[in-house]
């Protein structure tokens, strides 16, 4: 099984958390994860698991092909 998701997009990930009013911390928690885990997808230096991005997309109530989508330039 893949332990990473090539085409995660971190920006996607921190947009839809922001939105929703979740703290990183919050959504760890959710999701039985560290902050630091989510700090790294959110930034680009780790991606997720195949089941902890399915995991994330349910949690915030969003299609997980929204945070494979590239963000526009300037955001």
């Amino acid at each position: 099984m893949p332990s990473s998701t090539p085409g995660f997009v971190g920006a996607r990930l921190r947009e839809a958390r922001q939105v929703r009013g979740l703290r990183a911390v919050e959504l760890a928690e959710m999701l039985d994860i560290s902050p630091q885990a989510v700090s790294s997808y959110e930034t680009g230096g780790k991606t997720p698991s195949p089941a902890v991005a399915d995991a994330i997309a349910a949690k915030l109530n969003l299609p997980p092909q929204l945070l494979y989508a590239p963000c526009p330039p300037g955001t």
